[in-house]
């Protein structure tokens, strides 16, 4: 599971979710500052799993893992 920023000092973090995605089925939680309706449809086109603005709940954020981490399980269980 990776938690991640938009706001990267050296990379684009919506770039970065679409290259992981392209080569993983990791879990992708974008986890950031930008809460404009654009940027969350955008980073969940991109690939990320869920889009969490900051300042955030930080028992909200383990939910939001643990069930995440869930999906991720079963769907792993379901391949042959």
């Amino acid at each position: 599971l990776i938690l991640l920023d938009i706001n990267l000092p050296d990379e684009n973090g919506l770039m970065l979710t679409r290259a992981l995605r392209e080569r993983s089925t990791v879990g992708i939680i974008l986890v950031t500052g930008r809460s404009d309706r654009i940027d969350r449809i955008v980073g969940l086109e991109m690939g990320a799993d869920d889009y969490v603005t900051k300042p955030l709940e930080l028992r909200e954020l383990v939910v939001r893992v643990k069930n995440l981490l869930w999906r991720i399980d079963l769907a792993r269980q379901a391949q042959p």
